[in-house]
């Protein structure tokens, strides 16, 4: 997994820089590998038909290295399977572990900078599903408390998974091809993910769209485009 990877995988991020002392880099530059390898192992980002943003990672880092980045808003679903994360979002920071069956709810509701280490030989599995802030009311997802859900800024929220949407999210670390199954598993796991989440708003005001009429219409859409 080369530098230009982290790029090609970088949707939301305005701007981003890594970071890696000159030792590390020459110790790279003595292995087998290119010397601009950092990870070993599969990182992945895909726009969903939905318009959905689907991320997956499973890797390990070969040598330490930072990450600095810009984030654009959007509203983030994480999956952490193994690992940790430890990073910052201007003054303040964030920290993420490996927790059975709890995903992090994150919202940006402003461009925020952020900051990542990563320790040499440290692995990490998760996947992430990002949306920007109007897709929501182009999908007639509208409500008051929907509002106040966007506008709170770096709000990190813990969700406890239903078991078999945390153990269909393991699998997909293992479908990161291209076939059309591995894509239909990931459109499919993405919007049952983010309408399952959707219905555990506590809503004071009606949607538009009654949960269950939610998922199909979204499911429709998907594959009419």
């Amino acid at each position: 997994m080369e530098n230009l990877d982290l790029e090609h995988n970088a949707r939301f991020l305005k701007r981003y820089k890594l970071n890696i002392t000159k030792e590390e880099l020459e110790n790279a530059s003595k292995s087998a590998r290119h010397p601009s390898v950092l990870m070993d192992g599969m990182m992945m980002t895909e726009k969903l038909k939905s318009g959905m943003t689907f991320h997956m990672v499973d890797a390990k880092a070969l040598h330490e290295f930072g990450f600095e980045a810009e984030f654009a808003p959007n509203l983030k679903i994480a999956l952490l399977f193994s690992g940790d994360m430890r990073f910052q979002f201007g003054q303040k920071k964030k920290y993420m572990e490996e927790s059975k069956k709890v995903a992090k709810v994150m919202n940006f509701s402003e461009v925020e900078t952020c900051t990542l280490n990563a320790r040499a030989e440290e692995h990490r599995s998760a996947l992430y599903l990002s949306v920007e802030p109007d897709w929501f009311e182009k999908n007639g997802i509208e409500s008051s408390e929907m509002k106040q859900k966007l506008s709170q800024h770096l709000a990190l929220k813990d969700w406890a998974l239903p078991n078999t949407l945390w153990l269909q999210g393991q699998q997909l670390l293992n479908q990161h091809d291209q076939s059309y199954v591995s894509r239909m598993a990931r459109e499919g796991f993405s919007l049952s993910l983010m309408s399952s989440w959707l219905e555990t708003l506590d809503q004071k005001e009606s949607a538009h769209l009654k949960p269950e009429s939610r998922r199909m219409n979204q499911f429709k859409e998907a594959h009419e485009q």
